[in-house]
């Protein structure tokens, strides 16, 4: 079951309507069989605080009677509308007045993250690179020499000689890169090395030939001579390989990383906060401000606000079950988001509340169906709803004395509370008090007091609030309500009740 909350209001103002109902309630679709009342109409419409208290009522509007309707009065002061429909849809029309009608859709409870950051990283390493070039020559020579003798009475031989030289240099580099990076990502850089070797070997070759002849030339007149020819060929050779190798390295480096991250985390939102709540999963407000926060939740934002998504860890998916909790002296209730719903207004365990002119009673005696002594002031809102009450003004607080009936006073611990004139009265932060401003009355929360505002006392006299502080204790507090003046004495100090 989902329990959804209701209010009334018009040109952007809650409790408003002024000129319209009573309104039938409709879920889903405006037929009678989909009317709240109906038999098997899974749809309850009550008191925001008690599921049990239901808000149908048989009213007669202009002489007409009608049957399971809501009063306008109730709904400018708050409704509860319970199902276990997902996604329900409520319709309000008004039968009587003007027959106009609204049409509430509950907010969806499944928010919807998408965060895409385009990150395009800057990266420029820093590369280091010492080139080891080791190169290995190996020539091979070879040496044709081609001779060819001329005799003459001094025979002079000059051979000729053409060296063939090859010679096939092995050079191997292995370059060092030292890349020096500081990126949050992978990067892959791309480098390209193109080593120009250049290698000029100069090549000397010197040969060097002396041949000695002595040859027999004295022949005989008229006789075919053949000389003895006695040749000693000795060529030297000498060959000077000193190849002159000039190697240059000069590689060209180009790293140019292209990073494209794209993140897309499914539910991570970012900003979470985390504050602590009372116990999910009260039926109502009295159960719910009985609770000590000790619960902790996350939220987007700093604090909790009408709509705020509570889920159960900083950064997962889940959510808070439904129900009242107390959240900062508030009650509020979860339904598909966080919604307030009242104050935790209350006096501390042993304040004396009024019961006539001359006597009192420690609040936390009090039962149901007691008297007390109340004021009926004319001009204050006849009113719980905080919001209302704290937007009001007056110049005075005149009206006669009451008795008013106690309809609930429960206690419970709570920590901190606001303490004013030493101690003549100690309240939660969120209590209503009746406070005089500049000659102006108003109700303003214990923690919007100041030095100077004045109380009434039971005797109508005004007392100064000279001093007020805060203090950080576990004490026992009682949220008393009382009907049908909204007014009592506590501590003899004229004060507001609870809702």
């Amino acid at each position: 079951m989902a329990v959804f909350l209701v209010k009334g209001a018009r040109n952007n103002t809650f409790g408003n309507i002024a000129d319209a109902g009573p309104f039938e309630v409709y879920l889903n679709n405006e037929t009678p069989s989909a009317r709240a009342g109906e038999p098997g109409v899974d749809l309850l419409v009550h008191n925001i605080y008690d599921d049990t208290d239901s808000k149908l009522e048989d009213i007669v509007a202009e002489g007409i009677s009608y049957t399971n309707v809501v009063s306008k009065d109730s709904l400018n002061a708050g409704l509860g509308l319970t199902t276990s429909v997902v996604g329900p849809q409520f319709i309000f029309r008004s039968v009587s007045n003007c027959t106009n009608g609204f049409t509430y859709i509950p907010p969806s409870p499944t928010p919807t993250v998408s965060i895409t950051p385009s990150v395009t990283p800057s990266v420029t390493p820093t590369i280091s690179i010492t080139p080891s070039a080791t190169t290995s020559v190996t020539p091979t020579i070879s040496v044709t020499p081609s001779i060819t003798p001329t005799t003459s009475n001094t025979p002079s031989t000059t051979p000729s000689v053409t060296p063939t030289i090859s010679i096939t240099p092995t050079t191997s580099i292995t370059p060092s890169i030292t890349p020096t990076k500081t990126v949050s990502t992978t990067a892959t850089p791309t480098v390209s090395l193109t080593p120009t070797i250049s290698v000029t070997p100069s090549t000397s070759v010197t040969p060097g030939v002396s041949p000695t002849r002595t040859p027999s030339n004295t022949p005989p007149p008229s006789v075919t001579r053949t000389p003895s020819r006695s040749v000693t060929r000795t060529p030297s050779v000498s060959v000077s390989r000193t190849p002159s190798i000039s190697i240059t390295s000069t590689p060209s480096t180009s790293v140019t990383p292209s990073i494209s991250v794209s993140k897309t985390p499914p539910n991570s939102p970012a900003g979470r906060s985390s504050s602590m709540i009372g116990q999910v999963g009260s039926t109502n407000c009295t159960q719910a401000c009985a609770d000590i926060p000790d619960t902790v939740v996350w939220h987007v934002g700093p604090t909790i606000q009408n709509g705020s998504t509570l889920y159960t860890s900083q950064t997962g998916t889940g959510t808070i079950s439904g129900g009242y909790f107390t959240y900062a002296d508030e009650c509020w209730v979860y339904s598909a988001g966080a919604y307030y719903s009242a104050d935790c207004q209350c006096v501390i365990e042993g304040t004396l509340i009024a019961t006539s002119p001359s006597s009192s009673v420690a609040v936390e005696t009090l039962q149901v169906g007691d008297e007390v002594l109340s004021k009926n002031i004319s001009e204050l809102p006849n009113t719980d709803e905080p919001d209302i009450l704290t937007a009001w003004s007056g110049s005075n607080i005149d009206g006669p004395s009451s008795k008013a009936l106690v309809t609930s006073n429960s206690g419970f611990s709570i920590r901190g509370i606001y303490n004013f004139n030493s101690g003549s009265l100690s309240t939660t932060s969120k209590h209503l008090h009746i406070v005089r401003t500049d000659n102006i009355w108003y109700v303003k929360r214990a923690s919007d007091i100041v030095v100077g505002d004045y109380y009434e006392d039971i005797n109508g006299n005004l007392i100064e609030i000279t001093d007020i502080n805060f203090e950080d204790r576990e004490t026992t507090v009682y949220k008393l309500n009382i009907e049908t003046d909204d007014v009592y004495y506590a501590n003899n100090i004229l004060t507001h009740n609870s809702k």
